[in-house]
């Protein structure tokens, strides 16, 4: 059973003792501590998360269960970081101890004869005290602390309104994530465009193996066209589901093709006319396609 206790009365043991005591009390403070502030912070997450449920309903949001959750858990997360790293001095325990286990400011006192007791023994000046006095404030302390159960006076307790309100708020973010969103549709619509981007990418990757492997394009022509298509492959799979930003990369890079056809090489310009053709398949740019990435 954790207790405040435990230790013999040896001269020697009396100071390690008080210490010892004093650690296991600014551990069960710690855990108090932040269980209570956690309880305040579930509200606050849960208010957070029923915000941003409101707001992706008048916006198009993308994994709206995981935004709903990020409020409460970084919540959460600052209390479990502050009440681990927060500074609780032995002194500032010892009284929060006196003061919530009744003890009558025994602790605090006796550590602070501690150290009186070790500044008087590296000689500095300061006000004395009857040794046995001392010793029987000290003896005291200590017997008082042995009978102290610190899960017994320091329990961890229920906050019954900040409980309440959290559980209210959830509630609420749990019927706007159930009800219908006006937003599904135009997520939806992007990541289909999204989809079909991505196959387009695959397609321009095989239109870049096709120019690699012509013939009747000049070198220089032929850098500077796999370029442009490296660039489109790459700016097609980072659409976010933009169906016009998809459509005008492919109608960019046949805009390219057309202004690099030179009319004096028939060869060449079959072949550019070729990948300008398919370029235009990829866009989607027939009459019946404007619509279909």
């Amino acid at each position: 059973m954790d207790q405040l206790g435990g230790i013999q009365r040896s001269p020697g043991s009396e100071a390690a003792g008080l210490r010892a005591m004093l650690s296991r009390a600014r551990r069960r403070l710690r855990l108090r501590d932040g269980w209570l502030w956690a309880q305040h912070a579930l509200w606050a997450g849960c208010l957070g998360g029923v915000l941003v449920q409101l707001a992706g309903r008048l916006w198009p949001v993308e994994r709206l269960w995981f935004w709903t959750l990020v409020p409460l858990g970084a919540c959460l997360l600052a209390v479990a970081a502050y009440s681990l790293l927060r500074r609780l001095p032995l002194l500032l325990v010892a009284r929060r101890a006196d003061a919530e286990l009744g003890l009558k400011e025994r602790l605090a006192t006796s550590l602070l004869l501690e150290e009186w007791q070790q500044a008087r023994s590296e000689g500095e000046e300061v006000s004395a005290f009857q040794p046995a006095l001392v010793a029987r404030q000290k003896a005291d302390a200590l017997a008082v602390a042995r009978s102290v159960d610190l899960r017994r006076d320091m329990p961890l307790t229920w906050l019954k309104r900040p409980l309440l309100a959290a559980a209210g708020l959830a509630a609420l973010a749990l019927i706007l994530a159930v009800l219908p969103n006006p937003m599904d549709p135009i997520l939806a619509e992007r990541r289909a465009v999204a989809q079909a981007a991505e196959e387009q990418a695959e397609a321009v990757e095989e239109l870049r193996e096709e120019v690699e492997a012509a013939q009747e394009l000049r070198p220089e022509e032929r850098e500077e066209l796999l370029r442009r298509l490296e660039e489109l492959a790459r700016e097609l799979r980072a659409n976010p589901g933009d169906r016009e930003e998809a459509l005008a990369g492919l109608s960019e890079v046949e805009e390219a093709l057309r202004q690099e056809l030179d009319p004096g090489a028939d060869a060449r310009q079959a072949a550019m006319e070729a990948l300008a053709a398919q370029l235009q398949a990829l866009a989607g740019q027939g009459a019946g396609e404007e619509t279909d990435l």
